[in-house]
């Protein structure tokens, strides 16, 4: 019985430690919805050698946005690298900053300029009239 149980502890850290490798950085995210600028060739923004950061960026993340966005408009406008006077749940904050990546997903186009929320659900996270 003790036999069977070591076995069974043993093949599941074989499993679990299998699994791991396929988490790694080296696979893709899901991309999802028509991301052109990009063209889903990852080394754009990321650099897979050389960056101590866990996603790797090439850059910091409001600098690779405005590397392709230079002019910025429209609602584009809205301040980033600073500190929210409020929580946001649920959208991703930047060294606990505003960034590009508090509005906009990257790997997903799915509500148009890569929104992560509808635009108006998106602007009530934080804005209220």
């Amino acid at each position: 019985m003790r036999n069977i149980l070591k076995l069974q502890g043993l093949f599941l850290i074989t499993l679990l430690l299998g699994s791991a490798g396929r988490l790694s950085a080296t696979e893709p995210p899901i991309i999802k919805g028509n991301l052109p600028a990009i063209k889903k060739d990852c080394s754009t923004c990321h650099n897979p050698h050389g960056s101590g950061g866990m996603v790797a960026l090439k850059e910091p993340v409001t600098k690779l946005c405005i590397g392709c966005h230079p002019d910025r408009k429209g609602s584009a406008e809205h301040k980033v690298d600073v500190v929210p006077a409020m929580s946001i749940p649920g959208l991703p904050l930047t060294e606990g900053k505003l960034s590009c990546i508090t509005c906009h997903d990257p790997h997903a186009n799915i509500h148009g300029s890569m929104l992560r929320l509808s635009p108006q659900k998106l602007c009530i996270s934080c804005h209220t009239y």
